[in-house]
Order: C-alpha cells, then sequence, then structure tokens
C-alpha cells in the first residue's frame, strides 16, 4: 500500500517545501497581544464573574449572617471565585493559542457575562 497515492501524509512529512504543507504550517502563528496583562485581566475578570455568583447564591439560600462568617462561608466565598478565575484564564489562554482573536474572546466574555447577569436576576 502507497501511503502518497491514500492522503498527503508523503507531501506533509517531507523535507520538501511543498505548497501543501506551507499552508497547514502556516495557521499555526504564534500570536502576542500582551500576555501577561491578557491571563491577569480574564483572572480578575472570572473572579469577579464567580463572587458575584457566589453572593448571588447566598442570597438565593437566605444563609444567615453566622455562617457567612463562620468558616464554611469564609471558604465559600474565598475558593469559587478564585477557582472561576482560574478557569476562565486557562480556558482563554487555550481559546488564545488555538486562534481565537481579542475580538472573539471578547465576544465570549460577553456571553459569560450574560450568563452571570441571568443567574443573577433570578
Amino acid at each position: 500500500m502507497d501511503i502518497r497515492r491514500l492522503c498527503h501524509a508523503g507531501t506533509l512529512a517531507s523535507t520538501r517545501l511543498a505548497r501543501h504543507a506551507q499552508l497547514v504550517l502556516a495557521r499555526v502563528a504564534i500570536r502576542h497581544f500582551g500576555t501577561p496583562a491578557f491571563v491577569a485581566g480574564t483572572f480578575l475578570f472570572g473572579w469577579l464573574l464567580g463572587l458575584a455568583s457566589v453572593l448571588k447564591l447566598w442570597h438565593l439560600a437566605q444563609a444567615p449572617r453566622w455562617m457567612i462568617l463562620s468558616g464554611v462561608g469564609y471558604v465559600t466565598l474565598m475558593l469559587p471565585p478564585a477557582l472561576a478565575g482560574f478557569a476562565l484564564a486557562w480556558c482563554a489562554g487555550r481559546l488564545s493559542a488555538r486562534g481565537w482573536g481579542p475580538a472573539s474572546l471578547s465576544l465570549g466574555g460577553v456571553g459569560v457575562i450574560g450568563l452571570v447577569a441571568g443567574l443573577l436576576v433570578l
């Protein structure tokens, strides 16, 4: 069985400069648009969304004040926003590495804000 007849694997694996191989490699471009600021911003954005969600869930559950100020309340106030911040920063970093630009990530952020706003309206 000849692999070159079945697919483009021979062209892609070769060291020759082929037109098809250049097109495939051209899509894997690294984009830099302020990586530290981007990661810090997405973490802060996720942390604020997590904090808003925790406070709203406390309000919906009608949690007593002593429970909020106790150890359980302190853990629920500190842990979920940080986890949400790390998760959002990780997801945005993965999407950015896959080629999503600032405009696409901004629209994704607006969608997440819409979801949290829907929770806050409850």
